[in-house]
């Protein structure tokens, strides 16, 4: 919400340079030398400015894409965003050794793309809507069902990444095997998304959501009754790679939901 409001006010390419500025503003706070406030200031710009800059280019790559390849587009979009969850991590262990330094680079990299934004041609970027239509485009079936599957799915996957490490660490497995499931895992959203997106622009959005419920569901029922360390690993490996399905499918209807009363 603060995005968009952001959007409809200042307009979308200043919305992302901004963005793009505060990360690089942030990076010089969490590489400055010592411990203090700052450090603190610095996370929270790197958390606004993402959000800003996610958002809004993930707005406009969906708006620029034709209608039969859009769910393909958000596929790509998420698993480029769950590349980054695998490519962080090691960055940071990589800083430990070569120097803080390094962290800034991303937020560098992130202010010359937005820079790209800036220097678009405005038949490239979105128009401001009138609220009144963007209030009709929020009580339409598309777009309830897309924001319902949204936030189910962001608490099913904060309920998974968090109970997949316990119930693990239950079977003994240790730290290391913990890590690798979640990076394989990752690993396989990379590519899954993108294909779940290809199937979805072929009208299964409502039989993969289905689909995944059912068998996530079976997954969790299947942990609770094993007590096999093998069995778990397996079952764990299968609901991380399951869980980001719903957030997909509800970004598709949201699309849908504003192709459809035309603000695209």
């Amino acid at each position: 919400m603060p995005t968009l409001l952001l959007s409809r006010r200042f307009g979308l390419t200043r919305v992302i340079v901004s963005g793009g500025i505060v990360a690089s503003l942030a990076s010089v706070l969490f590489v400055w030398p010592g411990a203090g406030w700052w450090i603190v200031l610095a996370r929270g710009g790197f958390g606004f400015s993402g959000t800003m800059v996610w958002q809004s280019v993930f707005a406009w790559a969906i708006t620029n894409t034709g209608l039969g390849r859009r769910a393909r587009t958000i596929g790509i979009l998420t698993g480029a965003s769950t590349a980054g969850m695998l490519v962080g991590p090691q960055l940071g262990a990589l800083a430990a050794h070569v120097g803080i330094w390094l962290c800034a680079v991303p937020p560098v990299l992130l202010l010359l793309v937005a820079t790209r934004f800036g220097l678009a041609p405005r038949y490239e970027m979105l128009e401001r809507p009138e609220m009144s239509r963007v209030r009709a485009v929020v009580g339409s079936r598309d777009a309830l069902g897309g924001m319902s599957l949204t936030s189910v799915g962001a608490l099913v996957g904060l309920g998974t990444v968090v109970a997949i490490p316990l119930t693990l660490g239950d079977r003994g497995v240790g730290a290391f095997g913990i890590g690798a499931v979640l990076t394989c895992a990752y690993a396989v959203l990379v590519f899954g998304n993108p294909l779940a997106g290809r199937s979805a622009d072929r009208g299964r959005t409502r039989s993969l959501v289905v689909g995944d419920f059912a068998v996530l569901a079976l997954v969790f029922v299947g942990l609770e009754a094993t007590s096999g360390t093998v069995a778990a690993v397996a079952l764990s490996f299968g609901a991380v790679c399951l869980v980001s399905l719903p957030g997909l499918a509800g970004n598709v209807l949201l699309s849908r939901a504003v192709s459809a009363a035309g603000l695209d």
